[in-house]
């Protein structure tokens, strides 16, 4: 596959083409809306992709265009979006987005780097994004496969499912799972209010 036509198949997977790397975030889920706090890397695709063709004032310019996209959706929910380019693709962010949670049925998304879908029984099933093995792979031949960081989820509600690697000893605390983006299982957890 060509390395064009293997990015756009990958950005299908991540909002405005951005891969999280080097990140901790938090997401803390209440009974009518969520709040996401995001600090770390962002590698924007195309941006990272042309890195060696890119002058660094033109793979700012990418990484800015990548990020203004999301911004603008974080923004107009009353979030608050700080990022600074790094070159080669990259962007050092930090992002707090509280959205309401979604009818049965429907989900709400933060920039598709987590999903909350409402279930028929009005539980709330907090995933990431499933990325296919050709897609992986595409993403680790272009450099990426090492892409990593700790996501934790907090919630007063009850958990009755998580594929979480750290569960908190109080209520209250911190479902925690340390990410390798491209090689781990994606996180789920159900949760009831």
């Amino acid at each position: 596959m060509r390395p064009a036509l293997a990015l756009a198949a990958a950005c299908a997977l991540l909002s405005g083409c951005l891969l999280p790397d080097r990140f901790d975030a938090t997401l803390e889920v209440g009974a009518e809306r969520a709040t996401l706090d995001y600090r770390g890397e962002l590698v924007a695709m195309s941006a990272y992709a042309d890195a060696a063709k890119l002058t660094p004032a033109e793979d700012e310019k990418a990484v800015r265009e990548a990020l203004d996209a999301v911004a603008a959706d974080v923004r107009k929910d009353g979030g608050t979006v700080d990022y600074a380019p790094l070159g080669k693709g990259r962007a050092k962010a930090a992002v707090t987005w509280t959205q309401p949670l979604p009818p049965v049925g429907e989900k709400t998304t933060f920039a598709d780097l987590v999903a909350i879908r409402r279930q028929a029984d009005g539980s709330l099933e907090i995933v990431t994004p499933a990325l296919k093995d050709r897609d992986r792979a595409q993403l680790a031949k272009m450099g990426l496969g090492d892409a990593a960081g700790r996501l934790c989820v907090k919630t007063a509600g009850t958990v009755v499912e998580s594929n979480a690697q750290i569960k908190p000893e109080t209520a209250g605390g911190c479902w925690g799972w340390s990410i390798t983006v491209l090689k781990d299982a994606p996180v789920r957890m159900v949760v009831r209010f």
